[in-house]
């Protein structure tokens, strides 16, 4: 897998929230679109399980 500073830069430019994950569903690395989206910093973002992000309504 590229390291996540080589996926970042291209996907920085994208207005929809992306975020890549590891195995065990923790995010490994993030765009800015989704740190916006989620009103918190990209590198705080990082370890976040992505289950957490669940909004459990639907």
């Amino acid at each position: 897998m590229p390291s996540p500073a080589a996926i970042d830069s291209p996907f920085d430019s994208l207005t929809t929230p992306v975020a890549w994950c590891d195995g065990s569903g923790a995010i490994v690395a993030s765009n800015a679109a989704m740190s916006g989206w989620l009103g918190v910093g990209v590198r705080r973002l990082q370890g976040w399980p992505m289950a957490a992000l669940d909004a459990g309504d639907g």
